[in-house]
């Protein structure tokens, strides 16, 4: 209710001086839209004039040329929130309406309109003229707004700003490139700074742009009626284009859809089966796939090996043999560089196919040269690893190949390495290390082998096989060292991989990163990766067997054992029609751990799972395991001397290991412990001076009580903690805050 001189940009003249006849309080309205530079800088003497209380009202944040006046005069910023209407007014504003709603509603309200004054006066007189609340209501509402944003709001805006906005519109978020090619505009740059300025619609982190929502959906309906249908197309078809140029091929094949450009969409369907199932998106673009017409498909040898390849990772094993049968049929009729297309793709697929078994793999391999250099055809991108961090238990299951890995390294090492180019680099070096440290080798002598693959795959190579010989020497550490240097090997590599841009191998190097968190009893990082961890009740992919395994550890150290046993189940299912043996020797022993903690018979699953790993010597599958399996082996072994199939010595050297790393990481799997509410302070002050070292009558003395009491409390501490030693008592006791 004070004077104050009032004053619109909008309807500035540029004769006017803004000082002029000014009153002690100042308000210029609509600042978004000044342009002038003399303006500009009579506002911002304005602001450092003492006699001056000036009120800036803006659509945008600060603008670049009020910055170093705002820096200087410290003004204070009254944001959307600010005058927003809160939750509690909300709910005082329809009660004066005498509106019967519920609070679930008023929450709904709340969140939807973001406090917005005008929305919410929209949903009120709604109500009053007795209309339901529900989503159709709000859509009504929402268009209402987009009507008031065109004429009211975007009226006022320069016309290249709104045009860039329209076409910009067809994708969700952008950056600078993006823009530039969609528009074709180079001039892009100064046109999205004036829209910031304009506006409080644009939000930007890390160089990606983001309209809001209710503003985006306003640009879309205006550029509906502002575009004909062609134009449309043609702004989401470059978005599509440039994608595809920048390797985004599941964004690629959404702009194609929305375009309609069905040519580039089974194109770019051809050009991602060229991959293999590691670097390839055939999941995400199962869809795409499954709604191709097989008149079309059957055009394609590329397209039919795609198709055997997906369907096998759906596990559809009939539908894969349908289409790699096609293949077979198509290869016979075909002539020239077709036949040879073909021919190259059921070459691959005889090698790839995991249902095909491994152990078939030695006689296909010896006669694939051949097929090669006379009939010479080239052999699709093959993966080893399949982006594991292991090439025993990677693309394909080579346990069998384990007991005899010197002699194939010698007669087929440089035949494979040869086949599979830069994916070959290192392989033969890679097998035999993580070979020989599965059988118990010298550390020193893996080392040696890892290494070498490791500096063949970095030069030259794939980051691939890099990745399992890291994989090796993150479990190496972790025995014989610490879960500490086993993950500062780990963040190095990932920062390399990050660096480089293969991205793929992240989701692997996360869930291994969560296994050494399991071994420190560290549940934040655990319960951080399972929000991002794969969910098999939405849809199991085989691709994603590496976090299965992973996050059946996770539900057993949460005791969430029906969850543990039915993602075992799966994967059982998987395991036993690919023929993973080493999937199936983990997943027989995990289930062993599941029975043990539930009461229910679990000693045919383990010895099953000691059967098969004595059967390839293989140690650390089993002692890796530690604290979750060593109860189970001290109480199996009565078991064992009658076992005609286990090896006595090699169960010796598990049982020896398994015990090193029980004894090295307690807490591993440990899905009980006690809180801190189970401890009297009498019982937490005993555990605290013995982490301080005192002997037990020195603690009866400073505690001023019998021996035998104090005796009886460390007894029931021990008992609480699941331990049997005064060490391990004082570390579980600190790991879980409990001194």
């Amino acid at each position: 209710k004070r004077d104050y001189t009032y004053i619109s940009c909008n309807a500035l003249s540029l004769e006017r001086n803004v000082k002029d006849d000014c009153k002690n309080i100042v308000v210029i309205d609509d600042l978004h839209l000044l342009c002038d530079d003399e303006h500009k800088q009579q506002i911002i003497e304005l602001s450092e004039s003492s006699s001056v209380q000036l009120i800036l009202i803006n659509r945008s944040p600060i603008p670049s040329w009020l910055m170093p006046a705002y820096i200087v005069s410290s003004f204070i910023i009254i944001n959307e929130n600010d005058l927003g209407i809160t939750h509690s007014e909300i709910e005082k504003y329809l009660n004066g309406f005498q509106l019967n709603i519920s609070s679930e509603i008023v929450d709904d309200i709340s969140e939807k309109s973001c406090g917005n004054i005008l929305i919410i006066n929209h949903v009120v007189s709604r109500l009053v003229q007795g209309s339901d609340y529900n989503e159709t209501l709000y859509n009504d509402i929402s268009e209402k707004f987009c009507d008031y944003l065109i004429n009211s709001v975007m009226a006022q805006w320069d016309n290249d700003v709104i045009e860039f906005l329209m076409q910009i519109s067809c994708v969700d978020e952008f950056d600078l490139p993006l823009a530039e090619f969609v528009t074709g505009n180079q001039y892009i740059s100064a046109i999205l700074q004036r829209a910031k300025e304009t506006g409080n619609f644009i939000n930007e982190e890390n160089g990606i742009y983001r309209i809001r929502n209710i503003m985006l959906r306003t640009l879309r309906i205006l550029s509906r009626q502002t575009y004909s249908s062609s134009q449309l197309r043609e702004f989401i078809y470059n978005a599509g284009l440039y994608y595809e140029m920048q390797d985004n091929i599941v964004k690629a094949l959404e702009m194609y859809e929305k375009s309609e450009n069905k040519e580039r969409i089974k194109e770019l369907l051809i050009r991602n089966s060229r991959r293999n199932p590691g670097n390839g998106h055939f999941l995400e673009l199962k869809k795409h796939y499954l709604s191709l017409p097989e008149a079309e498909i059957e055009k394609s040898p590329i397209l039919m090996a795609g198709m055997s390849m997906l369907y096998c990772m759906l596990m559809q094993v009939n539908e894969s043999k349908y289409w790699y049968n096609k293949l077979e049929t198509y290869e016979k009729n075909a002539k020239g560089g077709d036949k040879r297309e073909a021919l190259s793709r059921l070459t691959y697929l005889k090698i790839a196919l995991p249902y095909r078994d491994s152990k078939n793999l030695l006689n296909i391999i010896k006669g694939i040269p051949s097929v090669l250099f006379d009939k010479g055809i080239t052999l699709q991108e093959f993966s080893i690893t399949s982006n594991m961090p292991s090439t025993m238990n990677g693309g394909l299951d080579f346990c069998s190949w384990s007991k005899k890995d010197t002699e194939i390294a010698k007669t087929l090492g440089s035949i494979v390495e040869r086949l599979i180019g830069k994916y070959g680099k290192g392989i033969v070096s890679a097998g035999l290390g993580e070979s020989g440290y599965e059988k118990g080798m010298n550390a020193y002598d893996v080392l040696s082998y890892l290494s070498q693959a490791q500096i063949k795959a970095e030069n030259g190579g794939k980051l691939e096989i890099a990745f399992a010989t890291v994989g090796v020497q993150v479990r190496l550490n972790l025995c014989n060292s610490s879960a500490e240097s086993a993950m500062d090997i780990l963040t190095s590599f990932e920062q390399k991989v990050i660096d480089n841009g293969d991205v793929q191998l992240l989701p692997n190097i996360g869930a291994m990163k969560c296994r050494l968190a399991l071994y420190n009893a560290d549940m934040c990082a655990v319960n951080q990766w399972l929000e991002e961890a794969p969910d098999e009740n939405k849809e199991f992919f085989t691709i994603e067997r590496y976090r299965y395994i992973v996050k059946i550890r996770c539900y057993i150290v949460q005791g969430k054992y029906i969850e543990a046993y039915s993602l075992i189940e799966k994967m059982h299912y998987y395991a036993k029609l690919y023929y993973r043996t080493y999937i199936l020797i983990e997943l027989s022993m995990l289930s062993a751990i599941v029975k043990y903690r539930t009461g229910s018979e679990w000693k045919t699953d383990f010895i099953h799972a000691l059967e098969q790993a004595s059967d390839y010597h293989f140690i650390p599958i089993i002692s890796e395991e530690g604290a979750a399996v060593i109860d189970l082996i001290h109480a199996i072994g009565s078991d064992i001397e009658n076992n005609s199939v286990i090896d006595k010595k090699w169960f010796e050297t598990v049982k020896i290991q398994s015990d090193k790393m029980a004894r090295k990481y307690p807490f591993y799997l440990k899905s009980e412990v006690a809180d801190i509410s189970d401890f009297s302070d009498t019982a937490r002050e005993i555990l605290r001076l013995q982490a301080d070292g005192c002997t037990l009558g020195q603690i009866a003395d400073k505690l001023d009580v019998k021996t035998d009491t104090i005796k009886y409390h460390i007894k029931q501490n021990y008992k609480k903690l699941g331990v049997s030693s005064k060490t391990d008592a004082v570390i579980t006791a600190q790991r879980f805050n409990i001194i």
